[in-house]
């Protein structure tokens, strides 16, 4: 990790076609619970694939400059996801969308209790 990213906040992103969702729940997390943070790593799983996911994240990049941000993204496959939840376990704000279903199925395995976007809770 370079330097420029100590103390900053984690956030996964899962997303297939709902990304813009999941990001706009990323912005509202960042204005939100974790207001006063100024630094922001965001994480990205995506089976879209390299560079096709960077358009769900278009509004989350150009509307922060006040902010630190760096985008990475780590692959598309629920093994990539793994590698994540192994890392940051619980100090990470995970964000994913509900068709999702084998990513999901990842996150539970670990005991952490993602943000889903597109269910409606009852």
């Amino acid at each position: 990790m370079v330097w420029i990213e100590d103390e900053a906040q984690h956030i996964v992103l899962v997303y297939n076609g709902n990304g813009e969702n999941v990001a706009s729940k990323a912005l509202s997390i960042m204005y939100g619970e974790l207001r006063g943070s100024r630094r922001f790593i965001i994480h990205v799983v995506s089976p879209k694939g390299d560079i096709w996911y960077l358009e769900a994240l278009r509004d989350l990049i150009n509307n922060n400059i006040a902010y630190t941000l760096s985008i990475r993204y780590h692959g598309g496959a629920p093994k990539d996801l793994e590698e994540l939840v192994r890392r940051y376990g619980d100090k990470a704000v995970y964000i994913i969308g509900s068709d999702m279903a084998e990513y999901k199925h990842v996150l539970k395995k670990y005991g952490v209790e993602p943000v889903v976007i597109g269910e409606v809770n009852g």
